[in-house]
Formats: structure tokens, sequence, C-alpha cells
């Protein structure tokens, strides 16, 4: 008697440990904005991403096309864009399939807030050993401005 009331106690742990780890599968999809979204720039922390293409110089740059783009809002998603730096999805993809390529196709506001991050860099800044943002004209506001966006000041 007793080792049945056992086995069917682990039985239901376990039945309970494998579906809990089963639905936390997609939870990258489900996320949080890791701060609260914000249009100041004093409340907007470093970069999560700090890997080959961060550059700590430019995290003030980073820090206005953010607010500039999404009030730092990882879920923004609109017509003009998707994710806190309001990628176009063509744009998207052509780089997230050398980051990570189970992304391509998905809307940027899908992805986790670190992958978002970490294809600012990339797309910013893509040769790492060179001075400067090579990519910082995907955010210009002359390039704002082609698009209809007339209010938009450069960062």
């Amino acid at each position: 008697m007793r080792r049945q009331a056992l086995a069917f106690t682990l039985t239901a742990l376990l039945t309970l440990t494998v579906a809990g780890g089963t639905a936390n599968a997609d939870d990258h999809f489900n996320y949080k904005n890791p701060w609260k979204p914000t249009k100041d720039v004093d409340k907007i922390p470093d970069s999560l991403y700090r890997g080959w293409h961060y550059d700590a110089k430019h995290e003030d740059f980073r820090k206005c096309i953010l607010r500039r783009e999404s009030g730092s809002n990882f879920k923004s998603d609109s017509s003009g864009g998707s994710g806190a730096y309001q990628f176009i999805q063509s744009t998207w993809d052509a780089y997230v399939v050398k980051v990570d390529a189970g992304y391509v196709g998905v809307r940027p506001h899908l992805a986790p807030p670190y992958l978002q991050e970490e294809m600012f860099w990339v797309v910013v800044n893509p040769y790492a050993k060179k001075p400067g943002l090579e990519g910082r004209h995907h955010w210009s506001a002359t390039h704002a401005h082609g698009a209809g966006f007339t209010g938009v000041k450069d960062c």
C-alpha cells in the first residue's frame, strides 16, 4: 500500500515537472520588458548584450535610439517597425540569420530583449574591430524622413 502511494506520488510529481518544463519551452515568446518602458534616457539601463559587437562608448547613441524608436518598449509593434529598435522585417531577417536563424520571419517584438539588443549592436556595429558605427544610417533622420516621419531628429 505504501509503495503504491509512493509510486503514485512520484509519478504525479514527474508528470507535473515534465509538463511544466515543456510549457516553459516557449517562455522566450512570453517575456516581460526588462524594465518599464520610458522615454527618459537616464532611466534606461546599459545594454543587456555585451558580446563581440558591443561598444560601451556608444551606449548614449543606443539609449537615444531606444528612447526615440519605442520609448524602450521591447514589445512595441507597428506597421513601420517592430521591437525596441523598430526593425522593419527585411532588415531584421537580413541580420538575424547571422545571429539566430530560428528568428528569420519572426516579428522582432516577439524576440527576447537580449536578442533585440544583440541585433541592434550587430546592425549598428557590424565590423566590431573597425572604429565607428557603420550601421547608424539605419536609424538616421534622413532614413525616417524618407519613410514619412518628418519630426525625427538624429541621435
